[in-house]
């Protein structure tokens, strides 16, 4: 099957993307679509790998730092799932997602609170605020939530 190019404006940047063979043109309005997405959706993260090595150093600055649109631009599904995972996680939310709590579990500053989302986010400062916004606006753009 031929993949579709979907290009689109966003964080004034054109963004192009490859599709999936099953989806022509993203209808973030279409169930059977999201359906579609979730089925190739991981949430693995290699070990030992550069990613891993960069996401131990990247999410323990999301609650003193101020991210930006281009500090995400361009990253994966995956990375970003755990950088906005990684949010809650400097709060202390205990995943159910084993991938997320293995990860988050074998971080020095890691120390489990709540598997209660909102009582996680009620911890939050206004760095992880802003950071989640960050986060989930780039993945509403991709088509990922």
């Amino acid at each position: 099957a031929a993949r579709a190019t979907v290009e689109f404006r966003a964080f004034g940047r054109t963004v192009r993307t490859g599709g999936t063979p099953a989806i022509e043109a993203y209808d973030p309005n279409s169930n059977m679509q999201q359906w579609i997405l979730a089925q190739t959706q991981t949430t693995l993260l290699e070990q030992g790998t550069e990613a891993e090595q960069w996401l131990e150093a990247f999410i323990p600055m999301l609650d003193d730092t101020y991210i930006t649109a281009e500090d995400v631009y361009g990253l994966d599904q995956v990375t970003m799932g755990y950088i906005r995972n990684g949010i809650y996680a400097l709060s202390g939310k205990i995943f159910e997602t084993k991938a997320y709590q293995d990860f988050f579990s074998s971080q020095p500053w890691y120390v489990p609170y709540s598997q209660d989302g909102n009582a996680v986010q009620k911890r939050f400062n206004d760095y992880q605020n802003h950071n989640l916004s960050i986060c989930t606006e780039y993945e509403r753009m991709m088509g990922w939530r």
